[in-house]
């Protein structure tokens, strides 16, 4: 495993890890990461491939080929854009009974997963340990109760929550697979109060401090051995 002197972190995927342009004059995400790195290993490095707007195809067809030769660490979060491209499908595709309901979801389900674990599977191959971010809840109707039931729009932010479990039920199943996957991080768990939102659907300063934790945490537990 590689020693604290030569810690290189590569970050891939979309505006869950470049928030910056969400919440001006706070620090963003690659910026808190950044801080940290280089507090708790001076002489660590930051590569920084994660851009606002990424789907699947972006990190497997750019960002993974971007990936240095001396990387010790990867954290990934993709995957909510590209359920985001499927809410405008979802009002004129769903069916009429239940299990067409269940039917069409397992699909979308198997879609995804597919997609997913060609990524995976080309960070896997490198054969450096590497993190995984769950997709999260849409921020707008976060309660601090024991419920979370708001259909309201039906399909809008509101009524993603049922994909949203499959979609990380499909991210789980593939990173536990994968043999340098090491953790995954669960977002929908850490996302547990408003202000960890800049608006429904990005993090703040506060999600990104959260964030930050855990990729701080993820380093330092695989960095020594």
């Amino acid at each position: 495993m590689n020693n604290n002197n030569n810690i290189h972190f590569v970050m891939l995927g979309d505006s869950v890890f470049d928030n910056g342009s969400y919440i001006p004059g706070e620090p963003a995400v690659e910026e808190q990461v950044s801080k940290q790195l280089k507090r708790i290993y001076p002489d660590g490095t930051l590569t920084f491939k994660a851009e606002d707007g990424a789907v699947m195809s972006d990190v497997l067809d750019h960002q993974i080929h971007e990936i240095p030769k001396e990387a010790t660490h990867i954290a990934l979060s993709i995957g909510g854009n590209d359920l985001l491209d499927l809410r405008g499908n979802l009002g004129d595709m769903v069916g009429t009974r239940f299990q067409e309901n269940l039917i069409f979801l397992s699909k979308l389900k198997q879609e995804f997963a597919e997609k997913f674990r060609r990524v995976i599977n080309n960070i896997d191959s490198l054969g450096i340990p590497f993190t995984v971010c769950t997709i999260y809840y849409a921020g707008s109707i976060v309660e601090t109760g024991e419920k979370r039931i708001d259909l309201g729009d039906a399909l809008g932010f509101a009524g993603t929550d049922i994909v949203v479990d499959a979609f990380d039920a499909a991210i789980t199943q593939v990173s536990q697979k994968a043999e340098n996957c090491r953790e995954i991080i669960d977002l929908r768990l850490l996302f547990d109060d408003t202000n960890c939102y800049a608006n429904p659907i990005e993090p703040s300063c506060i999600g990104g401090e959260k964030i930050t934790d855990q990729l701080m945490g993820f380093i330092q537990r695989w960095s020594n051995g």
